[in-house]
């Protein structure tokens, strides 16, 4: 038998390596199966499922959902029974008689999720309606909606929040909001949402053509390994600027920026940090960078105010709404941005 030639030791070595890989990584599947870690929590694209029927809230094809027109219902969050009432259009008001709007008609638009809509709170205790509370005549208009993500409050605002031309939009942002962007459905509330891709012209509306192929949604689907990596990958665009989860959302707040820039309207994106209270490097590192007005809850205190959360719900109680309404009051004053 003659001598292997050093290219049939390469390939023999390369062959083995590979083998060795790949056991690897079917041991790492079965191990996480078996440990019950990381279970699939595939991604949702244009097509895949149908909106399911609400009691309380309607899809909308321009921004996903929002509440039923002149709708009263209510939730209780923690033994706390909550009215929530909504206008004509559908955004969330006091389940009171409105309040006249004021002597000089201002009025701040909030974009958002859950924690700016006020899930747990009445509408008075929500920050959007104090915060206006502390500025005579000041109105709020609150567009935000349970579930949104940073791509809905972008497009809701485009849709409903600049015309007419509002004294100041505050723009909450919930670390949960980024990877609601790269999601065409959401399971929760069981609605379509609009989904967006990055292209060489700008943000473009997904299609049911950009879904992935067979592998990739194979995978997505039921592999665990390939859950962690994406979980990490996308934990580690929270801390470093990189990876589509921190790439679309940056081209979102691009997007939010140009569009009340053209309308000349100021906006403040304001950072509320989980009830774990984790720093977001790659959201405050953007908005330095861009020279863009932020106000960064998890900077303005080194612990969550005693008492901001509720208990075992993660939304901000009373007392977190009333501490965020100070900041962004305060924020106000020393900006004179309503002057």
């Amino acid at each position: 038998m003659g001598k292997k030639t050093k290219g049939t030791r390469w390939r023999t070595r390369l062959s083995i390596a590979a083998l060795a890989s790949l056991l690897t990584l079917l041991a790492g599947e079965v191990g996480l199966k078996i440990l019950g870690r990381f279970s699939p929590e595939p991604d949702a694209y244009v097509g895949d499922h149908e909106d399911a029927a609400s009691l309380n809230f309607v899809p909308d094809p321009e921004v996903g959902w929002r509440m039923k027109p002149e709708v009263s219902f209510s939730w209780s969050t923690e033994q706390r029974s909550i009215v929530y009432r909504s206008d004509s259009e559908g955004y969330r008001i006091s389940a009171e008689a409105p309040r006249p709007s004021g002597v000089d008609g201002r009025t701040i638009v909030f974009v958002g999720d859950s924690f700016t809509w006020g899930t747990g709170v009445t509408f008075e205790e929500t920050f959007a309606a104090q915060v206006c509370e502390a500025f005579e005549g000041a109105m709020p208009r609150v567009l935000a909606m349970p579930g949104y993500g940073v791509d809905q409050a972008w497009r809701s605002l485009v849709v409903a929040g600049l015309d007419p031309k509002p004294d100041l939009v505050v723009f909450g942002l919930y670390p949960d909001d980024f990877g609601r962007s790269l999601q065409a459905y959401r399971w929760k509330e069981r609605f379509n949402k609009p989904a967006f891709r990055r292209s060489e012209s700008g943000l473009v509306r997904r299609t049911a053509s950009d879904r992935p192929g067979a592998l990739f949604r194979a995978l997505d689907e039921r592999s665990n390994l390939f859950t962690l990596g994406k979980q990490t990958w996308r934990l580690l665009g929270r801390s470093l600027p990189v990876g589509e989860w921190w790439h679309l959302n940056a081209a979102i707040l691009d997007a939010t920026r140009a569009v009340c820039e053209e309308h000349e309207v100021p906006v403040l994106f304001v950072h509320i940090p989980e009830k774990r209270w984790r720093a977001f490097p790659s959201l405050s590192g953007y908005f330095e960078e861009n020279g863009a007005a932020f106000l960064d809850l998890h900077a303005a205190s080194e612990q969550p105010p005693k008492g901001a959360y509720f208990e075992t719900d993660q939304h901000l109680s009373p007392t977190g709404h009333r501490w965020v309404a100070e900041q962004i009051v305060r924020w106000i004053e020393e900006s004179r941005v309503l002057d």
